[in-house]
């Protein structure tokens, strides 16, 4: 019967946790546990976002070698298919989006957070946007009664919607959305078959580019400083593996740090790391690169997901972090 239930719930997270990069699938090999020259091999999977260029900075660096780690990178197109490579085995760690983390714990999936990652700017341009061309919508608030595109349904882009709007005084019922793409919206939009978009960097860039403005930023709207992505792993793994973790956090809080000191090296890991356009690689907003894992904001945003029904009750953030 666990096993069962375990089944269930994992088809039902591929359907509603994805992160903001969207479903898709995980291409790479496995690694060993440990290599020729005594290193760690750790599997790590990550989605292409500018941030995530920070761990081949670090290969780069010779930082993770220093801590006794040889990563073995997997790029997945989408958060949804690396939680269920971490839960069975296949991915020993992971970056993604808190709410696919925070959803698989809340449909029985144990899961643990190794370490933060990127968190969303203070004082400074957002790595995500609503952009339009409709001059009737200024701010969040005129959102309500339009068609809002996003890249997944029950995902964190109509989740930080729907709070902005609400705290710019808009109902957040009445908005529409509908999932798109982020490579196919700025075209839908022209169509028509949406008022505003939706989209994550480097999409947001080249919209704004182009000459569509910025209405709202979410993420900073809703809940400023909110993490994007964090690091992390299955409870089982995490559970016999308590000294690789605290030395990974070592490693990647240098990493992140040296990558947050060094921006132009790791633009320029991009266009190479995850095929990105040098001119968008230049100009593309980078999250703030953060390793400690900031269990206030992740609470509150645990609060608006059960405050918009993305979770059945608040997950107990502080209980997820790993020993």
């Amino acid at each position: 019967m666990k096993n069962n239930y375990l089944k269930a719930a994992l088809a039902a997270l591929l359907l509603t946790a994805l992160s903001a990069c969207g479903g898709g699938s995980v291409s790479g090999s496995a690694g060993t546990t440990q290599n020729q020259e005594g290193l760690q091999t750790l599997r790590v999977g990550f989605v292409p976002a500018a941030s995530a260029g920070a761990l081949q900075l670090g290969m780069d660096k010779g930082i993770f070698e220093k801590h006794g780690f040889k990563l073995e990178l997997t790029q997945g197109t989408g958060g949804a298919a690396l939680l269920p490579a971490v839960t069975s085995g296949s991915l020993d760690i992971a970056l993604g989006h808190p709410l696919a983390v925070l959803t698989a714990q809340d449909k029985g999936l144990d899961m643990s957070i190794v370490a933060g990652y990127g968190y969303s700017p203070e004082g400074r341009a957002d790595s995500n946007g609503v952009v339009t061309k409709d001059a009737s919508i200024q701010s969040a608030k005129d959102l309500a009664d339009k068609t809002v595109s996003v890249n997944t349904i029950k995902g964190p882009g109509d989740l930080t919607i729907k709070e902005a709007v609400a705290k710019d005084g808009g109902d957040p019922n009445a908005v529409k959305f509908t999932e798109m793409p982020f490579s196919d919206a700025q075209a839908q939009l022209e169509r028509g078959n949406a008022d505003a978009i939706w989209l994550s960097e480097p999409f947001l860039t080249n919209a704004v580019n182009s000459g569509l403005r910025i209405v709202t930023s979410p993420y900073g709207a809703a809940l400023p400083g909110q993490s994007t992505q964090l690091v992390f792993t299955s409870s089982s793994w995490a559970s016999s593996h308590g000294d690789v973790i605290k030395e990974f956090r070592a490693a990647l809080k240098e990493t992140l740090t040296y990558a947050a000191e060094h921006e132009v090296e790791l633009r320029a890991v991009l266009p190479t790391f995850i095929k990105m356009e040098k001119a968008t690689a230049d100009t593309v907003v980078i999250e703030d690169l953060d390793a400690q894992v900031h269990t206030d904001k992740l609470q509150k945003f645990a609060g608006l997901m059960t405050k918009y029904g993305y979770t059945a009750s608040d997950v107990d953030v502080a209980a997820m972090v790993a020993d």
